[in-house]
C-alpha cells in the first residue's frame, strides 16, 4: 500500500495541480476575451453617439444661422423663416416642423415637410414648457448675444415621436398706435421662439443606430438627462440583468444623451469553455508528462511572440502581417487595392501634447480605422504614424477613389485625450492591382506616393 502510495502521490499532484492550471488558464482566457468584447463594445457606443451629437450639433449650428438671419431682417422675418426652414427640410431628412412663436407663445409661421398630417398648431408650447423652465433656471446657457438653445426629451405628437431643438432670442418689434390723433411708433425688443422638431425614427435611421443590433447583436437603449430628470427615449432591451456598457455626450452640463449596450451573454466569450474539457481531458491522459507538456506550451509561447504579427501599441495586425497578406495576394493572383494613411501633422501632437497622448492618439485611430473597414480587409499599422488597408477585390478608380475619401472621412475626428480636444485628419492614397500594377512592392510605392500627394493637398487646403 506504501509503494502503491508513493507511486500515485505525484501523479495525483500533478493531475490536481495540472487541473487547477488548466480552469485558471481557461478562466483567464475568457475573460480577457470577454474585456476584448466590451471593449469592442464601447468603440462602437463611441461611434454611434457621436454621430447622434455630430448630427444634432450640425442641425443646431444650421438653427444658430437661421436665428442670426432673422434677427437681421426683422423687418422682412417671413421671408428669412421661409428661406431659412425651406434649406432645412430640404436637405435634413429627419427635420419635420419647423415654428416661429412670438412672446405670448403664439405661432406666428410654420413650415413641414407635409409627409404627416396634423392640424396648423403643430407644436403646442406645452410640449416646451420643462424646456422654457430649464433656460430660466439656468441663466449660464444663455450665449453672449442673447440667445438661449436647448435640446428637448422625446415626445409623441401626431401618432409618431419627435424631439426638437429650442431657440429663444430677443428682436426688435416696431408696433404703432394712435394718440391724441398722432401715429407713435415704438420700437422695443421682445422674446421670439424658433422651434426645429425632429422625426426621432428617422433620426436613429439617419444615425445607422439599428446596425448596433444587425451587425453586433447588441441591444440598445438611449436615455437623456435633463437637469437630473432621466428619460428612455429608445429601447430594443429584453434582458436587463445582462452587463452593459454606456457612453454619454452633454450639452451645456445641463442635458446629456447617454447610450447603453447590452448583450443577451453578458458580452461573455464562451467558446472556450469545450477547450477547457479538452485540455482537462488530455492532461487526466497525460498526468505522467505533465512536465513535458507545459514546457511545450512554453516553448509554443515563446514562438507565438516571437512570431507574433500584432502591432503591440495599436494592437491591430504590424507591417509583417501586411507583407505576409500582399505576398499571398501575389502569389495566388488575386485583385486587390493597398491604402496608405497617414496622420497629418502628427509630430505637431506629439510636440505640443508629447508622446504619451501620441500613443492614444494612434491607439484611437487604429480602433476607428478597424470599424471602418468590412471584415476582408486588413488594416496594419506600418510604422510611426502610417496605417494601411488592404481591400479585396477588384475596384475601378473612382470607386478606390470614394473608398479612401470615406476612410479619411470616418478617420477625421475630434479626439478627447486627457482632458485635451485633439483635431485628427489623415491622408489616404491608394494604388490597384492589377489596374496600376502587378507587384505589391512596385504597389507599395505608388501608394506611398499618392498619399503624400493627398497630404500635400491638405497642407494647401489648410
Amino acid at each position: 500500500m506504501k509503494n502503491r502510495f508513493k507511486k500515485l502521490w505525484l501523479p495525483l499532484v500533478v493531475f490536481f495541480v495540472s487541473l487547477l492550471v488548466s480552469c485558471l488558464t481557461i478562466n483567464r482566457i475568457e475573460r480577457n476575451e470577454t474585456e476584448k468584447n466590451i471593449e469592442k463594445a464601447s468603440q462602437a457606443a463611441d461611434v454611434k453617439l457621436n454621430r447622434i451629437a455630430t448630427s444634432l450639433n450640425d442641425v443646431k449650428t444650421r438653427g444658430e444661422m437661421d436665428v442670426a438671419y432673422m434677427k437681421k431682417n426683422p423687418e422682412n422675418v417671413e421671408d428669412s423663416f421661409t428661406f431659412s426652414t425651406n434649406y432645412l427640410l430640404d436637405n435634413i431628412p429627419f427635420v419635420k416642423y419647423i415654428a416661429l412663436y412670438g412672446e405670448d407663445y403664439k405661432q406666428i409661421y410654420v413650415n413641414n415637410d407635409h409627409t404627416i398630417s396634423c392640424d396648423s398648431s403643430i407644436m403646442s408650447p406645452k410640449y416646451f414648457d420643462f424646456e422654457l423652465a430649464l433656460l430660466n433656471n439656468h441663466p449660464e446657457i444663455q450665449q453672449s448675444n442673447g440667445n438661449s438653445v436647448i435640446f428637448s426629451n422625446v415626445h409623441t405628437h401626431a401618432g409618431s415621436q419627435f424631439f426638437y431643438i429650442l431657440y429663444r432670442f430677443k428682436m426688435p418689434v416696431t408696433t404703432s398706435t394712435i394718440v391724441d390723433g398722432v401715429s407713435v411708433t415704438n420700437t422695443e425688443s421682445k422674446y421670439f421662439y424658433y422651434v426645429v422638431e425632429f422625426s426621432f425614427n428617422d433620426f436613429l435611421k439617419h444615425c445607422e443606430i439599428n446596425s448596433l443590433t444587425k451587425i453586433y447583436d447588441y441591444q440598445v437603449e438611449i436615455r437623456t438627462v435633463s437637469d437630473s430628470t432621466e428619460s428612455v427615449v429608445y429601447s430594443n432591451v429584453k434582458n436587463y440583468n445582462s452587463k452593459f456598457v454606456s457612453t454619454v455626450h452633454t450639452y451645456k452640463g445641463i442635458q446629456s444623451i447617454y447610450l447603453y449596450l447590452y448583450s443577451e451573454n453578458g458580452f461573455l466569450y464562451s467558446e472556450y469553455s469545450t477547450s477547457a474539457v479538452i485540455i482537462s481531458s488530455l492532461l487526466i491522459i497525460l498526468l505522467t508528462s505533465f512536465s513535458i507538456y507545459i514546457s511545450y506550451l512554453i516553448n509554443k509561447n515563446d514562438e507565438y511572440k516571437a512570431e507574433s504579427r500584432l502591432d503591440l501599441l495599436t494592437h491591430i495586425p504590424n507591417e509583417k502581417a501586411e507583407l505576409n497578406r500582399l505576398i499571398t495576394l501575389e502569389k495566388n493572383k488575386k485583385d486587390y487595392t493597398l491604402f496608405y494613411l497617414d496622420i497629418d501633422n502628427f509630430k505637431m501632437v506629439n510636440d505640443i501634447y508629447g508622446h504619451d497622448i501620441g500613443d492614444e492618439v494612434l491607439q484611437k485611430i487604429a480602433r476607428l480605422l478597424t470599424l471602418a473597414i468590412d471584415n476582408n480587409s486588413l488594416a496594419s499599422r506600418i510604422h510611426g504614424d502610417e496605417f494601411s488597408v488592404i481591400k479585396e477585390g477588384r475596384l475601378t478608380e473612382e470607386e478606390a477613389y470614394k473608398e479612401a475619401r470615406r476612410i479619411e472621412d470616418s478617420l477625421a475626428s475630434t479626439l478627447y485625450i486627457e482632458g485635451k480636444h485633439i483635431n485628427v485628419r489623415v491622408s489616404c492614397g491608394y494604388a490597384i492591382v492589377p489596374l496600376h500594377t502587378t507587384k505589391y512592392e512596385e504597389a507599395i510605392r505608388i501608394a506611398d506616393k499618392n498619399m503624400y500627394v493627398i497630404k500635400n493637398k491638405h497642407k494647401k487646403e489648410k
